[in-house]
């Protein structure tokens, strides 16, 4: 948890973002060594990603290295784990919603 200032009513955070959805177009048979696979960023931009959004955040961006800094792992049922580090300030703090 970043600073918070009471004077402008907003505070800052960094976190670590999870999504987990499920597509049945992805599935495939799992083998018992290997139950999931690690999908490479190019594979990333391929598939269907939901559209998530923070509704009242005032700005927030993806946190960037040299390397990007997502996981990906795809499950034989077709669920999909996506992962990503993201920093963000909030605004109208403490009446805030997060959806």
């Amino acid at each position: 948890m970043g600073p918070i200032s009471d004077l402008t009513d907003t505070y800052s955070f960094n976190c670590y973002f999870r999504q987990m959805w499920t597509d049945a177009r992805l599935k495939f048979n799992g083998t018992r060594s290997k139950q999931s696979l690690s999908l490479s960023m190019a594979m990333l931009d391929k598939i269907w990603k939901p559209d998530t959004y923070f509704w009242n955040g005032a700005r927030s961006y993806t946190h960037t290295m040299t390397t990007s800094n997502r996981l990906v792992r795809l499950h034989p049922d077709g669920t999909v784990l996506f992962s990503r580090k993201c920093a963000m300030s909030m605004r109208r703090y403490p009446l805030d919603r997060q959806v």
